[in-house]
């Protein structure tokens, strides 16, 4: 013979039981839940309010964390840009090489790609800077004709690049920090 239980409200047992397992949990009294032999008590709201705010500084400082190492090649790739181009041949291909590198740990989505293309094409440029001319007309015509006028169109795209990519790495920040607030 098979016995059943009157249960007047269906599913009680299932939520009896997880709130039987809140209580053992410790968590009842702060959220201000009850059992059937505790009423309830109303939810602290300071527990509450901090709980959010912990969460949301423990978001914000993840957010923050993740911007240190973008922000410091930022700061490392203005200081390197304002310095002037090296006149060695291999000074500036390192100059180059140590521009990419830092744009690919600031952005390299946006920056990477951009930084390729600008060291790729940057021998008619380095030869045509190493190059001795004997004319300024002559100077003049090699850089139109041998790529060295590609090179600086992309070395100032990427100037322009790194200065967005800066702007929206700092918008990024502000609004972190507005987040905290």
């Amino acid at each position: 013979m098979k016995t059943t239980s009157s249960n007047p409200h269906p599913g009680q047992g299932l939520l009896s039981g997880f709130a039987k397992w809140l209580v053992a949990a410790g968590l009842v009294v702060a959220l201000g839940a009850g059992t059937p032999a505790q009423p309830s008590a109303p939810a602290d709201p300071s527990f509450l309010a901090q709980t959010n705010d912990a969460e949301r500084l423990r978001t914000a400082l993840g957010q923050l964390r993740n911007l240190a190492g973008p922000l410091e090649a930022d700061r490392l790739l203005l200081a390197e840009l304002r310095k002037n181009f090296p006149d060695d041949l291999e000074e500036g291909q390192a100059y180059l090489e140590r521009l990419k590198e830092l744009a690919f740990k600031s952005d390299p989505v946006r920056l990477g790609p951009l930084a390729n293309r600008m060291v790729e094409k940057s021998g008619p440029y380095l030869k045509w800077r190493d190059k001795d001319y004997t004319t300024a007309e002559e100077a003049a015509r090699e850089y139109a004709r041998g790529g060295a006028r590609e090179f600086q169109n992309l070395f100032s795209e990427f100037n322009n690049a790194v200065l967005q990519t800066v702007v929206t790495h700092l918008d990024a920040l502000l609004d972190q920090l507005e987040a905290v607030r």
